[in-house]
């Protein structure tokens, strides 16, 4: 009798758990929006659609296919029941949308490498999605409302509302002032001469002003007018000039003032001159370099007689013309450390000196870029130079030869020329260490400043100390 009473028991509650489950009641889910007029939204419960919805004033929104849309500002509700007789109520404020929008810079200058934040101000509206442009990245971009400055030029920054709104501004680039070449690095000149110093800066870069001064006005003074300076000599020793431009950036030339003077002869101006010794930083050149060196190297060679040497082996060595280097040389290039220039001049300087010295063979440049190699290994001044030269016949050729800065001034080296005049026989040194004013007539620079300036005494990209083995020839 308590087994029969107790089973009735569980019976019944059994009962009450499986009504509970049947009987239970739906919940009602709420959400607010807010949306701009114009703009629309999809609800998400679209995915399941429903026919049946109810919104509470359809002059502020209305819907189509499951997106609210919204047509001017108030607030509304929309109900309806989902797919699952799920009930949602979306509460819907609708904001006004844009009447006009308003920068804080309609036009602004700047240089390259800067920025400047770009902010915008929308009247009648919230200012959600307000779009930004440039009609020329390439000279200034956008990004997090922030204007990067890249390169001379104009630009427009366009602030667009989603409703067609629209503001601008005028962005002027300018070219600022990254780095100051002199058209000397240094500079050795003699007692009381003078010598014209001269200031670059990128191009499209602009200054405010230019100052010049002297570590050591004993030595040696320097005045200067804007871009151009005169240094005058004093008196034998070293002094370091500088200018500095108006966003302190600065550059110096190393002057030396010579114990010679412009009246002594070149032989005695050029073994005055103060040496800087600089190798290529191509190991296999300047190991070739050296070793040609102890062969036409005499003991007690001055700086003259070893100047002298290097012509006469030129011209006693090359023959003029063209000539690929054979496998086993260009293997034993690619095998070499080099360094990465920073300049394509000093890369042809470097490539042509090697293959003309394991070839034995080249044409004028060739001889001008093994000529500068090897008296710069000494530590002289001197450039490859290019123009125009007399040709035997009359009228004018294009041409490539040296040029060495002795005392400040231009000295005419040209062995391929002297080679073409020997023929073979005695050299007669018709165009070695010739001053500049004497060779007038037989030479016509294309523009001689670039070729100097161009030059960057084999320094390698960035001034990193890169070097590097590669698979093959640079070329």
């Amino acid at each position: 009798m308590k087994f029969i009473k107790s089973f009735s028991i569980i019976a019944l509650a059994l009962t009450v758990v499986l009504s509970s489950t049947v009987i239970g009641v739906t919940a009602k889910t709420v959400k607010s929006i807010t949306l701009s007029e114009g703009k629309f939204y999809d609800v998400a419960e679209s995915s399941y659609y429903f026919d049946e919805y109810t919104v509470s004033d359809p002059d502020i929104i209305e819907v189509k296919n499951g997106e609210v849309y919204a047509l001017k500002a108030g607030t509304a509700t929309l109900s309806f029941t989902a797919w699952n007789d799920e009930e949602y109520e979306y509460s819907i404020t609708v904001n006004p949308a844009p009447t006009s929008i308003k920068l804080n810079y309609t036009s602004k200058t700047i240089y390259t490498g800067k920025s400047f934040k770009l902010k915008y101000t929308v009247t009648g509206g919230t200012g959600e999605d307000v779009y930004l442009s440039s009609s020329n990245p390439d000279v200034a971009y956008i990004n997090d409302n922030t204007v990067y400055a890249q390169r001379k030029g104009t630009t427009t920054i366009t602030a667009s509302t989603y409703n067609g709104k629209k503001a601008v501004c005028k962005v002027t680039v300018k070219q600022s002032i990254t780095g100051i070449r002199l058209s000397r690095q240094r500079i050795a000149i003699p007692k009381k001469a003078k010598f014209k110093l001269k200031a670059k800066l990128d191009k499209g870069a602009k200054s405010k002003f230019y100052k010049w001064s002297s570590a050591n006005k004993k030595v040696a003074t320097v005045k200067g007018k804007g871009k151009t300076a005169v240094i005058t000599a004093k008196k034998p020793g070293k002094a370091i000039i500088t200018v500095k431009v108006s966003n302190g950036k600065k550059q110096t030339c190393t002057v030396r003032v010579t114990k010679s003077k412009t009246t002594d002869g070149i032989k005695k101006q050029i073994n005055s001159q103060p040496l800087y010794k600089e190798k290529t930083g191509y190991e296999a050149l300047d190991k070739l370099v050296q070793k040609i060196f102890k062969k036409i190297f005499k003991k007690g060679y001055s700086t003259y007689d070893k100047i002298k040497a290097i012509y006469d082996y030129e011209i006693k060595t090359f023959v003029y013309g063209n000539k690929s280097m054979t496998y086993k040389q260009q293997k034993k290039a690619s095998n070499s450390k080099r360094r990465y220039y920073a300049t394509f001049y000093d890369e042809d300087i470097v490539y042509c000196a090697y293959r003309t010295l394991v070839t034995k063979t080249g044409v004028c440049s060739d001889y001008a870029a093994v000529f500068t190699v090897m008296t710069r290994a000494l530590g002289l001044d001197t450039y490859c130079v290019s123009g125009d030269t007399t040709k035997a016949g009359g009228g004018w050729t294009g041409h490539t030869w040296n040029n060495m800065i002795v005392n400040g001034r231009y000295v005419v080296f040209d062995a391929q020329v002297e080679d073409d005049i020997s023929g073979g026989g005695a050299i007669n040194y018709y165009r070695f260490a010739k001053p500049d004013s004497e060779m007038r007539r037989y030479y016509k620079e294309s523009n001689r400043e670039d070729d100097i300036t161009s030059f960057n005494h084999f320094k390698e990209k960035f001034e990193l100390a890169t070097v590097v083995n590669t698979n093959y020839f640079w070329r």
